[in-house]
C-alpha cells in the first residue's frame, strides 16, 4: 500500500513540476488540475507548441516535460519530435524542420518519411537541391 501512495505522490509532484517550468517558461497556460485532468498528455505538449511560436526550438526541454508528464517510451518521444518539426515548418524554420526529420528517419521512425516527402516538395521551404534530394533518398 505505501508504495503506492509513493507512487501517486510522485505523480503529483511531477504535475506540479510541469506547471512550474511551463509557466516559468511560457504565458497563458493552463492550471496544475487542468494539466492533471487532461487524458491525452501529448496534448500538453502539443498546446505548448501551438500557444507559443518558438517553442520548437527546444527540443529537449519539451522531452523534459513530456517525461514529467510519463510520455516516456521511444515512440512517444518520436511523436513529439515530429511535432516540434511540423511546428518549425510553421514558423517557415525549414532548415531546422529537416534535421530532425532526417534524424526521426535515421532512427526508422516511419511517420517521419511521410514529413520528409512534403519538405522536399515543398514550395516555401528555401532548401538547396542537395538537401531536397537527401530528404528523398533517406
Amino acid at each position: 500500500m505505501s508504495e503506492e501512495i509513493e507512487q501517486r505522490w510522485k505523480i503529483e509532484e511531477n504535475l506540479l513540476d510541469v506547471f512550474t517550468q511551463i509557466s516559468q517558461s511560457y504565458d497563458n497556460y493552463k492550471l496544475p488540475i487542468q494539466i492533471r485532468l487532461e487524458k491525452n498528455k501529448m496534448k500538453i505538449i502539443e498546446d505548448i507548441l501551438a500557444t507559443n511560436p518558438n517553442a520548437y526550438k527546444d527540443v529537449d526541454y519539451l522531452i523534459d516535460i513530456a517525461s514529467l508528464l510519463g510520455l516516456e517510451n521511444t515512440s512517444e518521444i518520436y511523436e513529439i519530435k515530429k511535432l516540434v518539426a511540423e511546428y518549425a515548418c510553421k514558423n517557415g524554420n525549414f532548415d531546422f524542420a529537416r534535421e530532425i526529420v532526417l534524424k526521426l528517419v535515421k532512427a526508422k521512425y516511419k511517420p517521419a518519411c511521410e514529413m520528409c516527402y512534403q519538405l522536399a516538395n515543398s514550395q516555401k521551404a528555401l532548401l538547396s537541391t542537395s538537401q531536397r534530394i537527401e530528404l528523398v533518398i533517406v
